[in-house]
């Protein structure tokens, strides 16, 4: 059994929290990607390696999805573009490491953000 305690003190009815547990990429990538073809608007997916967030963009994109990837390896220039290209856009998905969008601010517009 996981037990997740949220303590959170910034009330916002457009926040929403869900967790779903997976336990392979296979499942994750099951649950992921009706999720992110049904959103509204941009996402963010996090992953914990540099190859992971390679490995799922490279798994979204026959399912219709055009994911941008986000990581420290890539060289400054690319990392620069995905970013403005992410805050530009209304529906972009980014793959990325926690090198990116913990301190995305889109305004008021929503986006989601997934953990893998």
């Amino acid at each position: 059994m996981i037990t997740l305690v949220v303590q959170n003190t910034n009330y916002s009815s457009s926040l929403s929290f869900q967790v779903e547990v997976a336990n392979s990429l296979d499942k994750k990538l099951d649950r992921l990607i009706p999720f992110l073809k049904a959103r509204t608007g941009p996402a963010i997916v996090y992953v914990t390696l540099q190859k992971h967030a390679e490995d799922v963009a490279n798994h979204l994109m026959p399912h219709g999805l055009e994911p941008m990837v986000y990581h420290a390896g890539l060289p400054s220039e690319q990392r620069i573009k995905v970013q403005m290209e992410f805050m530009e856009s209304t529906a972009g998905i980014v793959v990325c490491t926690i090198a990116f969008g913990m301190g995305i601010d889109k305004g008021t517009e929503a986006f989601s953000r997934c953990i893998m």
